[in-house]
This record gives structure tokens, sequence and C-alpha cells, in this order.
């Protein structure tokens, strides 16, 4: 019952402000759009807290950054030097990790200069992900699989906080 009288009245409050006047009409009608929009927007009920391994989180961090200083400098080279760029597309399976851990990866991945996700398929779980400057497709698929591996750690996906 807080929870509601609390969203009514900030709700009551933004109305009041958009309008630019404190009214009692003003008041009253924000309060009514304030029950009007409660009612047709259902509440969000989030599901059990996800927390993070904060050690295994600053390998992480320190790992997309060593790769963004590395894959930086890898694109300035391919910019710089003459002759064919190799890039290509490739396909990666994921080892079915949560929504977290994928979403997680796709942006770590786009962080990374030179590679970026164009695809996510469902069955069988895959990224198709596009690289710049492509050595060997064993080692780009190697280096994502690491990369999802440090995500699956650093955000064991799941586990509620108050489990651990």
């Amino acid at each position: 019952m807080t929870r509601y009288l609390t969203t009514m009245s900030w709700l009551t409050v933004v109305w009041v402000a958009l309008w630019g006047t404190v009214s009692w009409a003003n008041v009253l009608g924000g309060m009514v759009v304030a029950v009007l929009v409660m009612t047709l927007i259902p509440p969000h009920r989030p599901g059990p807290p996800v927390g993070t391994r904060p050690l295994v989180a600053v390998r992480l961090v320190f790992y997309m950054l060593w790769k963004m200083v590395e894959a930086s400098a890898s694109v300035a080279w391919e910019v710089l030097s003459p002759g064919k760029v190799r890039s290509a597309i490739i396909a990666i399976p994921i080892r079915g990790a949560s929504p977290a851990v994928v979403s997680t990866s796709c942006i770590c991945i786009g962080l990374t200069p030179g590679t970026m996700v164009l695809k996510i398929a469902d069955d069988p779980p895959t990224l198709y992900v596009h690289v710049l400057r492509m050595s060997s497709i064993e080692k780009s698929r190697a280096d994502i699989l690491h990369l999802e591996k440090l995500i699956e750690e650093a955000l064991p996906a799941g586990v509620p906080i108050e489990d651990r």
C-alpha cells in the first residue's frame, strides 16, 4: 500500500510540475491521471536479484580494457597499412548462457573496436559476429568464448544475492 501511495504521489507531483502551477484543479487532475496510469499499467515485478562476484568482475574489466587497447591498435594498423582488409562474419555457438550473460557478451563485443554482433540466433544459441581483422576463425571463437566464460563467472545468473 505504501508503494502505491508513493507512486501515486510522485505521478501527481510530475503532473503538477508539467502544468507549471500549483492549484487544486491541477492536483486533483494529477491524482486522477495517476490512478488511471497505475490501473492501466501493471506494476513491474522484478525477479530475484542477481549479484556479482567483485574480484572476477575486476578481472573482466581489466580483460576488456586490454582487449580494447589491443583491438584499437589492430584497427589503427589496418587503417594505416596498405593492402586488403581481411574481415569475416563468424558463427560462434554459445553454451546456452542466461539472457543476461548473452546480452553482456554482446555489449562487450560491441565495445571492442573491429568487432560487432550482427545476429543472435536462438536454436541453436549462436552469435554471428563481424570481425574486421581476421587472423584465424578458431582464435576469434576462442576469444569470444573466453569472454563469455569471464562474464558467466562475474555475473552468476539466477543465483540470488542472499544465497551466496
